[in-house]
């Protein structure tokens, strides 16, 4: 009776302690909410939900999100307001109501202490901390999914006994569940574990009781599914082709490890560093586990024990934990987009289980809680306060790039960025959309436009954009896929010459000298090829030239066989996949003396239109990839031979090649000769 006696805590001390839990995890989110720039994620979301109510769900924006969390936000920022403090504000408020959950659920479980012990977790983690802080929907879904488990275990507790207030609970979960699919697709996962869980109770009720709990629980989840209809069709468009194959799968030991460290460190620590706290954070919850199923007493209210077995409660955490993580995985290994924080709608069931495992430790002894305690606080404080104060983990540095092009860029040079967002709201004179220009005004600022780059079209909107002007600045994001081929840094050094380039957090800008009256051309014609590297890639097309001598290059120039010292010879080639291409490739092209002396190379990523890398192209497919190869200055006057290897990145083995008579070579294939001449 005295382990019995432990194991509860009287109300009001539950109540003042998740009270204080509450504030000081309300003060640590508060007190950085605002200090770093908003960020791709961010501005996207803050942009769509900024539309009318009728045109948020349809935006192309939303790409692989549903809705709910716009609409949210909509209305959020109709009362508050769209700065980085107001906007991220309903992720913390969010963050606050999740804890309160699991302070509920806890309590269910196991008792108050767990659920104190819960909230606390959920507090402290950096992941849980950082979701907070920032305009995401992810915060918003943990809050709907942990409601959802909530409903879900009052009511199969419910249901089977006939208790009133069953059909609340029932209806709490449809709403809820609805909710987290309309918010993130990727809830699904747990819905899953839910309706396992809810099962395995249907099989274990008496024959008397099981068409109760089925109607029930069918009565639910098609009350859960009429809310998601309206979204169903978008999903259907959003959901199937959403992928990227040009990421690599992680094993699965790779793929645990990183949701480990996500859910209890967060990632923006060192990783062998982590190690050792990581592997602490595991034995303080197995061994907390193992004591609270080895000195499990008799149920007390609203508890799951029953000598030493754990029941319910556990069986619908561990199903929450390891169903969902197994789903993604077999998903994961078909789509290749993984991030922690998309199946981070598991972490809640976890931070449960490691406060069920330290409310064991503070139920056998309260040396062991005390100790237990401090050692969890002790690891997760100075992670959290690298991930908050650390600006080696800080999001990009868009003021700094702002506030330097405002005084590197005069008004008749122009700007272009790789990115929509989110350039857009720190930067007056900007166009957002695909086409158009940037607006007249303020003139006193260089204009700003956003490129979409079609390696098709980019000669013709390059020379309609840069019309009038002597500089360009290029801005591009550290993660930016836009431009994988260098299409237009092609361009910019074919016409015109590199003037520098300025590193900040998150980007890189680079500017360029033109001519004002520059007319821009990737290509002009091309010379037919038939080179077949082995069976995976067909070269059909090559041309190459080029430059004049000055900072700037006419078209005329460019077309000439003759390259000056100091100055890069461009090539474009055209390829097409074969039908035995099985691995992604590279291709090196080198300009190489008479005696095979290499003078410069060029080696790029062999990418179609839509930048996927062999073997995942179209069979329409003809992809143009560009190359630049700088002719070093003391390199002496002559010709030289361009020369083309196709090679795997993985292995560095070269592909033979089969000429168009028919001929195998090793060596690399020698496309054309360029005069290098005296600047």
């Amino acid at each position: 009776m005295a382990m019995q006696e432990r194991r509860l805590m009287p109300w009001r001390q539950a109540m003042w302690m998740t009270g204080l839990v509450l504030l000081a995890a309300f003060a640590l989110r508060l007190g950085h909410l605002d200090a770093q720039d908003i960020w791709w994620d961010e501005a996207r979301n803050i942009d769509v939900a900024g539309r009318q109510l009728a045109a948020i769900a349809t935006s192309p924006e939303l790409d692989i999100h549903p809705p709910l969390y716009f609409y949210v936000l909509h209305g959020w920022m109709g009362l508050v307001g769209s700065s980085a403090f107001a906007v991220r504000l309903l992720s913390t408020l969010f963050g606050l109501l999740t804890m309160v959950v699991l302070y509920q659920l806890g309590r269910a479980v196991e008792g108050r202490l767990a659920g104190v012990l819960a909230a606390l977790v959920a507090g402290l983690v950096p992941f849980a901390v950082g979701e907070a802080q920032e305009t995401r929907m992810y915060t918003m879904t943990l809050t709907w999914m942990s409601l959802s488990g909530l409903c879900l275990f009052r009511a199969v507790a419910a249901a089977p006994q006939g208790r009133s207030g069953g059909w609340a609970a029932w209806a709490g979960l449809a709403v809820f569940s609805a909710f987290s699919v309309l918010t993130h697709y990727s809830s699904l996962f747990v819905l899953a574990a839910f309706a396992a869980y809810a099962g395995f109770r249907w099989l274990a009720v008496g024959p008397g009781r099981r068409t109760d709990l089925l109607l029930r629980s069918v009565a639910s989840g098609a009350v859960a599914v009429l809310l998601c209809v309206p979204q169903a069709a978008v999903a259907w468009r959003q959901i199937p082709g959403y992928g990227n194959p040009n990421l690599v799968v992680p094993t699965w030991w790779e793929y645990l490890g990183r949701c480990w460290q996500a859910f209890n460190l967060g990632l923006n620590v060192g990783t062998e560093g982590a190690a050792v706290w990581l592997w602490g954070i595991a034995l303080l919850c197995v061994a907390g586990l193992a004591l609270a199923v080895r000195y499990g007493g008799p149920a007390h209210a609203g508890g799951v024990w029953e000598r030493g077995h754990c029941t319910w409660g556990w069986v619908l955490l561990l199903l929450w934990v390891v169903l969902p993580l197994a789903l993604y995985y077999w998903v994961l290994r078909e789509r290749a987009t993984f991030d922690p924080r998309y199946i981070s709608f598991v972490a809640p069931a976890y931070w449960l289980l490691l406060g069920i495992a330290m409310a064991a430790f503070w139920k056998r002894t309260r040396c062991l809680g005390l100790l237990a305690t401090a050692f969890l606080v002790a690891v997760l404080a100075p992670a959290v306060h690298s991930d908050l104060t650390d600006p080696a983990y800080f999001r990009e540095d868009v003021t700094g790039v702002v506030n330097w092009l405002r005084e590197a860029a005069a008004p008749d040079d122009l700007i272009l960025a790789d990115q929509r967002y989110p350039f857009g709201l720190y930067y007056p004179r900007w166009n957002n959309d695909f086409d158009g220009f940037p607006p007249p005004e303020p003139s006193h600022l260089a204009p700003a436009q956003y490129l979409f780059v079609d390696i098709n079209d980019l000669d013709r909107r390059l020379a309609e954009l840069a019309a009038g002007r002597s500089r360009i600045f290029w801005v591009q994001w550290y993660k930016t896929d836009t431009d994988p081929r260098g299409a237009l840094d092609f361009l910019l050094r074919k016409f015109g010459s590199l003037g520098g380039e300025q590193e900040f957090r998150g980007y890189q800008v680079h500017w360029y000298d033109i001519a004002p009256d520059t007319q821009f051309e990737l290509v002009s014609d091309f010379q037919e090829m038939r080179l077949a590297f082995s069976d995976h890639v067909e070269l059909l097309g090559w041309a190459q030239g080029g430059r004049g001598g000055g900072v700037t290059s006419s078209i005329e120039e460019t077309r000439t066989g003759t390259v000056p010292k100091g100055q890069p010879a461009w090539a474009v080639a055209r390829w097409r996949q074969l039908p035995g291409a099985a691995v992604p490739l590279k291709v090196s092209l080198r300009l190489a003396g008479e005696d095979g002396t290499l003078i410069g190379q060029n080696d790029r990523r062999l990418l179609n239109d839509r930048h996927l890398q062999i073997p995942h192209w179209g069979p329409e497919d003809r992809p143009l990839n560009t190359y630049l190869v700088d002719v070093p200055a003391e390199a002496p006057a002559g010709t030289y031979s361009w020369q083309m290897a196709v090679y795997d990145p993985a292995t560095l083995e070269p592909v033979s090649w089969v000429d168009q008579a028919g001929q195998l070579h090793g060596e690399p294939a020698t496309l054309g000769r360029i005069r290098v001449v005296d600047s």
